[in-house]
C-alpha cells in the first residue's frame, strides 16, 4: 500500500474526491506538509508548487489528508493528476497529531518553468 497526502479537491467532500474513493483509498487522518510550502490557486484547483528555500520561507505548512491507496492504483491516480506534464508525484513528509511519516503528494510540474 501506498500513502498519498491531497490536499485540494481530492479531499473528503471535495469535487474530486470520487477519484480516490473509486480506486478504494482509505482515509488514515488529517495531515499537513511537515514544512512550509507554497499553494497557488490556478483556479478550478490549487497546486503545491516545488520546494524553494527562499519561497517557502514566507509559507506555512499545508493542511490536507493522507489518503492509502493500493500500490497498483497509483498509475491511475498519476493519470488523472496529470503526470508528468501538469503534476509530478513526489515524495514529502507529512504531519499528524501523533507522528510524522513520508507519503507521495502531486507538485505542479509548471511550477519548475
Amino acid at each position: 500500500m501506498a500513502h498519498v497526502f491531497v490536499y485540494g479537491t481530492l479531499m473528503r467532500g471535495g469535487t474530486n474526491h470520487h477519484v480516490l474513493a473509486d480506486l478504494g483509498a482509505r482515509f488514515v487522518a488529517a495531515a499537513r506538509t511537515a514544512a512550509p510550502r507554497t499553494v497557488v490557486d490556478l483556479g478550478p484547483y490549487p497546486a503545491l508548487l516545488p520546494s524553494d528555500a527562499a519561497r517557502d520561507a514566507g509559507a506555512t505548512p499545508i493542511p490536507g489528508e493522507l489518503f492509502e491507496i493500493a500500490d497498483d492504483e497509483i498509475a491511475a491516480l498519476d493519470d488523472f493528476e496529470g503526470v508528468p506534464d501538469l503534476y509530478r508525484r513526489e515524495r514529502i513528509l507529512v504531519a499528524m497529531e501523533t507522528c510524522t511519516m513520508e507519503a507521495w503528494v502531486y507538485v505542479f510540474s509548471r511550477g519548475d518553468r
